[in-house]
């Protein structure tokens, strides 16, 4: 049975609070991350966050 997804906008500071519960659907389980990739995931979002904070900080 498909399922409906909608969508909306929501600041990331949202997102990451406890407003939100992530549930992982289960065909989606199995799929594990190596260490590296984290990595790499984590770099990339410190990345652009530290770009973020430099451009509004010259607003």
């Amino acid at each position: 049975m498909p399922v409906a997804i909608h969508a909306t906008e929501k600041a990331l500071c949202k997102v990451f609070s406890d407003d939100f519960a992530f549930s992982i659907p289960a065909y989606q389980r199995p799929y594990a991350w190596t260490k590296d990739q984290a990595s790499e995931l984590l770099t990339d979002l410190l990345s652009f966050l530290g770009e973020l904070l430099q451009k509004f900080s010259m607003i």
